[in-house]
This record gives C-alpha cells, structure tokens and sequence, in this order.
C-alpha cells in the first residue's frame, strides 16, 4: 500500500525500481535490511489470491499490489518492461475473473497501464488468455468495471494489427458499440475511439475479410455516435467525430450518416472556440489545473475537434446523394466561410469543397434549381447562394433567370427581414446581406471570366453627323481668318470661384453646326439676329457664360472631328473625375448624344473610382442615372461589387455595406441580370451558328 502511495508520484519511480530493480533504505534508517527487490516482492502478492475466492484480507493485499503496480508503470517504459520480466503479467491476467469487483478492476486497470505503448506486453497479455474475460467486462453493468475492461482492449488494439483481428475475432465488437450508451463518458470515449480504429482495414488483408465499417453502421452505432456529438464534454465529441470520419469512408455508410442527422453537430465542431472548452475544463478541473495547461488543453481539444469533423464532412462529400442535403442545410457555405487551426485540417476542408463542386451537375444540378424554384424559403435561399459559388458559367442563366435565383438573391439583399438573417458561420462575422452581394459577384465573375466581352458593355455608338462632312478642308474651330462665329464662356479660379473670371474665346463656323447640334445652331442663329453681337469684320459674337471653357473645348473638337484628339483633356483621368458632371449637363443641354456616348466610354477607360469617397461613388452613381448613362451606371456597380469588402474592421464593413446597399443594391442586381441576359443571348447564338453549320454539312453529304 505504501509503495503504491510512493509510486504515484513520477519522481518516486525510478527510485523504487531502480536500474538493480532493488528499493534501497536510507542510511539513516533504523531498519537493517540490503535490498528488497521491490516488483519481485509484488508478484507473490497478486499469485497468492486465486481468482474464485471472494472479498477478504487476500483478495485486498493483492488489490493493493496491483494498484503500486499500476502507479509505478504509469509512463514509464522501462518499469513496464521489468514488470513484465518478473512475472506480473499472468496473475494480473487471471485475477480479471475473480469474484472480488474491486481487484477485478484493479487487475485490469494494472493491465491497461502495462499494456499502453508497450508491444511486448500486449502480446503477453494476450497470449496469456486476456481477451475472453475482458470482453465479459466489458458487458458489466458496473461502469467502474467496463470503462477499465474497454481501456484495456484500446490499449492492446492501438498500433497493433494482429491483437485488432484477435479482439474482434472475438466478437468484442458489439460489447463495444453497447458501451456507446453506457452512462459512464470515459467508457463511451474509449468506445468511440475503440470503432474508430475497428473501421480501419485488417493489416494484412485477408480474402475472407468483412469490412467491418458496414458492420459497425448495420449494429446500431451511428445514432450513439450523433448523439455524442452534441455533448459537452470535448472528449467525447472528439471520439464520436474521429469514428463517424472512419465509418463515412464507405460509400452507403456516407449517405446513412449524413441523414441521420450527423450533419450540423460535425459543422458546428468546425466553429468550436477555445475559449468555450476552456470554460468547460475549468468547471471539471478536480486536479488543480494550471491556467496555462487549460489552455493548452483546450487549444489541443479544438485542433482535434476541428480536423476530425473536417474529416468526416470530406468523406461525406464523396457520395453525391449526400450533396443536395449538404447545400440545403447550408454546408458549403459554412464550409467556404470557416477557419481553422491547423493547416492540415484546412487543406481537408478544401478538398471536401472541391468534392462538392465537382458533383454540381446533372441530377444534383436539376434537383438544387428544382429547389429555388419551389421549395422553403431557407432552402431556396441557402440553394442559391451555394449555386452561385458552384455553378458553371453554362448553367448560369438558367438557374439565376430562367428559375428565379436572382430574384431570391435579390430579396436577401433588399428586403428587411431575409430568411436567415444571421451570419453563416461562428468566426466569420459576415452577416447575410454581404454574403448575397458576395454571390451576386461569384456570378458576374464567373460569367465574365468565362467572357470578357461580358463586363460593362458600351452599346453601339450613334450615328452623329460631323462638321468633316459639311466644311471645307483644313477649316478648324479656332481659326480666326475663316471663323464667322466667335465663342465666349468665363473660366473662373477652382480655388476661389468667386474671384473675376478669365475670359475664353473660341472661334467657329456657323455651317459646322448645321446638323451637329440644333440646340448650338438654335443660340448661333440668336446672336446672327442680334446686331449688337456682329463684330466690324462681321463675325459674329456668342456669349456663353454657363459653359465651362474645357468642356466647350472638347465639345467643339468633337463637333468638327466626331472624336477628340489624344492630347484632349477629355483622355485626362483627373479631368475626366472632376468635371463629369459638367459635361453631361452640356451634352445634354446641347443635345450632343455622340459626344456623351464618347463622354462615358472614355470615362470607363480611364477613370479611378479608387480616387472616388463612398459619398462621392454615390453621387456619381445618381448623376449617371439622372443623365441615363447605363454604360457608366454598370461600371460603377462593377466597381461597387468588386471591392465592397476592402476593409478589415467589421463594424466598418457593416456599415459600409448598409450604404451600399441603399445606394447601389436594386442597381447591382439589375447589372448581374443584364450580364446574365447578354450571355444568355451569346449562347443562343453560337447554338443557333452551330446548328446551321451542321445542316450545311448535311446538305453537302
């Protein structure tokens, strides 16, 4: 009793065996005694006992030396292997039947520190005939007694293959999957941990082998297991999700799994926080746990919550039954949003998106589309937002146009109370509304990678007459010697607008303006009237003091030529920011629609909406509507998709999304759809070319 109480702590190990394997007396004591070889002094002790007797002085000291055996083989190889040389091994082996429950389960708890990491000792241990009474406690009711039986057949099975196909040979495998309900959770973890390892294939392979991860499902494991999932102790959700990724390797097995209602507790692991299980080892921590070791502790438990899971969704993607099930309850989007601790569970989460997005088609395709055209308003929505991330370029119209997925997306953004307005996943913090403009720009990218010619489309230019087809050559605006018209307009100080203007001049031909612009042949034909404004050479002077002097500029280059030259401010980018407004108010009032068209186009390739405030975007965004310059109205919505999310602090991003929303969200989805239509449109076409290049090719055979 006294050794065992020594043994218990590490550093008394090695003392009490040393390498002589003697416990040696202090000097100081008083007791004359040379050496007592401590293990060989415990064997007699535990043969003395034989199994059939029942409680009593015996059956206790024997109780005793197999708990100092226990404690001074725990974590220490070198005292196992000396154990086993003197002969503890058999005994221990043979008191696993005694009557006594108390030094039934201490033999057992002796073997199952003997047995742990120690392959020589597990091969002792069941070749001496273990198997047999640890598979009848592992039946006991008593919890005490199967939760030690059950450590031992988890020690004896790990890293050996041999002593696995002797156990389930057996039949320890139904004991096992019993002891999943038992009430005792360390035996429900070794359990769990027990068929996770049962699931793995027999090493070597035999012929006449089952496949054991069938057998396990058909037993009645998997709603044991699910329902481990959801219990507070990390443990035992950690076992449960390390035996269902086993079990879900196996092609029906995946699909009984994941409709069985495996799904949400394995994605719910993927968001497990440290924080939240160092909670719960603090409110279990009966052995003076360090704050540091908690947290140890509980970053260990979430690594292997998460990778475990991660691991059980990968094998459930496999099977494509399983893959409507997975977006309607909101897999991949959970699966696209999480993040996790360890790279290698990242890379499983990977491959199982991938999984997905390769079984996006034919059944599972028409099925998904069936969904968002009839089904709940949840699962339409989570249907269309996973189709918009996993859809080909292809199918695209179809599924957005043709079954409404745009509209779906649509009443997400807009409306005030979506389906599911919460965040998608625990650490993402991305709320619905930025995940539906993240679809509505998976779909514009997908579709205009697919086709540039489908980003912002400038629509035909208008036929606009210039003053090339009514002057004769070599006749420029600014030429006083041929000009007959003369233009004035103030240009004022940008810094300070109320200071004196600068006068501007720009001498025309009034047959320039003949069928360019009515609206400047209309205030020309003013002027002609009025002899105050003839000059003594007989031009004739037009003040145009709302113009601005670049603007006007560039309008009579356009005007003479039907384009602006590369040195024109109109190539500028910064001109072409600050006075957008001011030359679609000429264009317009001035009823010059070519100049606008060239106006938007040039705006489109050389403007930075970077440089633009999000008050700014807006306010050019509502210009652009007001002037019906849906060329630019779609760039800006480009833009606005594009790059909504720049920002890292999520209040900011909340906010900034609201305003984008307000400003441009009835806008962007119009803009998608028109992307959709336009490659609705291509398609048919190439279709159509391609069907009457096969009926040439018929006529000619």
């Amino acid at each position: 009793y006294v050794i065992g109480l020594l043994a218990g702590k590490t550093v008394n190990q090695n003392k009490l065996v040393r390498q002589e394997d003697a416990l040696e007396h202090p000097p100081s004591s008083d007791v004359n005694v040379e050496k007592i070889d401590v293990v060989s002094e415990l064997v007699p002790l535990l043969e003395r006992c034989h199994p059939s007797q029942g409680s009593g002085p015996t059956a206790s000291v024997a109780r005793r030396a197999a708990d100092a055996i226990t404690n001074l083989a725990h974590e220490n190889n070198r005292i196992k292997n000396i154990i086993r040389e003197r002969g503890a091994i058999p005994p221990l082996v043979k008191l696993l039947d005694a009557k006594d429950a108390k030094l039934k389960r201490s033999a057992a708890s002796a073997l199952r520190t003997l047995a742990f990491k120690n392959g020589e000792n597990k091969n002792q241990i069941v070749e001496h005939g273990a198997l047999p009474s640890l598979i009848f406690m592992v039946r006991s009711a008593d919890p005490l007694i199967h939760k030690e039986a059950v450590g031992v057949i988890g020690n004896l099975v790990h890293s050996s293959a041999h002593i696995k196909r002797r156990v389930l040979d057996q039949g320890a495998l139904q004991p096992v999957i019993e002891l999943l309900k038992s009430t005792c959770a360390e035996s429900q973890r070794e359990a769990a941990l027990l068929l996770g390892q049962f699931a793995a294939r027999l090493d070597p392979p035999g012929q006449s082998d089952p496949d054991y991860r069938t057998k396990i499902v058909q037993r009645g494991a998997v709603q044991s297991l699910i329902k481990m999932l959801h219990h507070r102790d990390p443990g035992l959700r950690e076992m449960a999700a390390f035996a269902l990724g086993r079990l879900a390797q196996l092609g029906d097995n995946q699909v009984g799994i994941c409709h069985s209602g495996a799904l949400q507790p394995l994605l719910c692991l993927l968001g497990s926080e440290i924080e939240d299980i160092a909670d719960h080892i603090r409110s279990t921590n009966t052995v003076n746990k360090s704050e540091d070791d908690i947290e140890n502790e509980a970053k260990r438990f979430v690594e292997n919550l998460q990778h475990n899971a991660a691991f059980a969704l990968y094998g459930l993607a496999e099977n494509k039954d399983n893959i409507p099930k997975m977006i309607i309850e909101n897999a991949y989007m959970r699966l696209r949003n999480c993040s996790l601790l360890v790279p290698t569970s990242e890379q499983c989460v990977t491959k199982t998106v991938k999984r997905i997005e390769e079984k996006i088609k034919d059944d599972v395709l028409h099925y998904l589309t069936y969904v968002i055209g009839n089904g709940k308003p949840l699962d339409r929505q989570r249907s269309t937002l996973a189709l918009a991330f996993l859809c080909k370029p292809v199918d695209m119209p179809n599924v957005f146009l043709t079954h409404g997925g745009l509209d779906v997306i649509a009443d997400m953004l807009l409306k005030d109370n979506p389906a599911e307005p919460l965040h998608y996943s625990g650490g993402s913090s991305k709320l619905v509304v930025n995940i539906a403009m993240e679809a509505l720009r998976a779909i514009k990218r997908t579709m205009c990678t697919s086709n540039e010619d489908l980003h912002v489309v400038m629509p035909p230019r208008p036929s606009t007459p210039t003053a090339v087809e009514n002057l004769p050559r070599n006749w420029y605006f600014k030429d006083p010697e041929l000009s007959d018209i003369t233009f004035t307009c103030t240009e004022h100080d940008k810094k300070d607008p109320s200071k004196p203007g600068t006068p501007n001049s720009f001498s025309a031909h009034r047959i320039a303006f003949a069928h360019a612009s009515n609206e400047f042949l209309s205030i020309i034909d003013k002027a002609v009237q009025d002899p105050s404004k003839r000059m003594p050479n007989g031009v004739v002077h037009v003040e145009l003091e709302d113009v601005d002097g670049e603007v006007l500029q560039c309008m009579l280059d356009f005007i003479y030529t039907g384009t602006v030259d590369e040195l024109s401010p109109l190539n500028e980018q910064e001109f072409l920011q600050d006075k957008y407004l001011l030359i679609l108010e000429h264009a317009t009032r001035f009823g010059m629609v070519g100049f606008k068209y060239l106006f938007e186009k040039l705006f489109i390739e050389h403007a930075d909406l970077a440089c633009f405030s999000m008050d700014e975007r807006i306010a050019l965004y509502a210009t652009a509507q007001s002037y019906d310059c849906k060329s630019l109205q779609e760039f800006i919505l480009e833009h606005a998709l594009d790059y909504f999310d720049r920002t890292d602090n999520i209040q900011e991003l909340r906010t900034h999304i609201s305003n984008i929303i307000s400003a441009f969200g009835q806008g962007m989805v119009t803009y998608v759809k028109s992307v959709l239509q336009r490659a609705d449109v291509v398609a048919e076409a190439g279709a159509n070319a391609a069907h009457v290049s096969l009926d040439a090719d018929q006529m000619i055979d």
